[in-house]
């Protein structure tokens, strides 16, 4: 509800100041689908219908998405790219990565092959997965590395050379944040950011070819508290989020979401 995700956002950044005057990419709808406000082409196909439930944010994408690099955009045609969406229901995370079974000759929309996942709130990636033994699973949840973790970032070459141009913008996932510790132990980046971790169990991108995923991600995380706080979701078990804050102030961030919630019940 609108009041719960309001009292989020003020418990996670404070009263924020008046309203912005411009958009963001996150659009928050009532869930009438059919087009892609953001992006006017990922998402557009009419063939996509959805539920009645208020759908609170849509990704936004680059224009060569759902490749993973501009290189290799040529590859999804228009009509394969109309069939991509990623959004955030109320107790969810739903995206279609489509491909074309024709690949860069695919121009008929009976020859573009749906991928949908959904990802329920109350499951993993959004909570800590049973733990094994000898390769079966038992009804404990593993928790001694600590809790998931959900973030979002820029990719980069040689670990300073920013792609988001060619590559765009990457959310993922990790079973674990491996007890809070970093690639050099102390420093770096957290050590679950490694996909050759084994130790974290490696990570697991969700999206890839996003635009502006800060602003995705602050609605995608206020959903999840709100979420959490109605089921009673222990901290041990429930995902963190962690964003790039190099792009985004998070108070403006935390205004326009605001906004959004009140366009959504208006």
């Amino acid at each position: 509800s609108e009041m719960c995700i309001r009292d989020s956002i003020n418990a996670e950044y404070g009263n924020t100041a008046a309203p912005m005057t411009h958009t963001m990419s996150v659009n928050v709808m009532n869930g009438q689908i059919g087009t892609n406000q953001a992006t006017g082409l990922h998402g557009s196909d009419p063939g996509l219908t959805h539920s009645a439930e208020p759908i609170l944010a849509r990704a936004e994408f680059m224009q060569f998405a759902p490749a993973s690099c501009c290189c290799w955009g040529c590859c999804y045609p228009d009509v394969v790219k109309a069939r991509q969406y990623a959004f955030v229901g109320e107790n969810r995370l739903e995206m279609n990565l489509p491909y074309g079974s024709c690949c860069c000759c695919t121009h008929w929309e009976a020859c573009v092959m749906d991928r949908v996942f959904v990802y329920y709130f109350d499951k993993s990636p959004h909570r800590s997965a049973a733990c094994h033994c000898c390769g079966f699973p038992t009804c404990v949840p593993c928790t001694c590395c600590g809790p998931p973790v959900i973030y979002a970032e820029s990719p980069t070459c040689c670990c300073c050379i920013d792609t988001t141009m060619c590559c765009g913008e990457r959310l993922s996932s990790s079973q674990h944040n491996c007890c809070g510790w970093k690639l050099c132990v102390c420093c770096a980046d957290p050590c679950y950011t490694c996909p050759l971790c084994i130790c974290c169990g490696g990570t697991m991108p969700l999206l890839w070819g996003l635009k502006n995923s800060q602003n995705f991600m602050s609605v995608y995380k206020m959903a999840y508290n709100n979420y959490k706080a109605k089921h009673r979701i222990g901290s041990d078990e429930a995902a963190t989020f962690r964003f790039d804050g190099s792009r985004v102030q998070t108070a403006q961030q935390a205004t326009l979401v605001m906004n959004k919630v009140q366009a959504w019940n208006s």
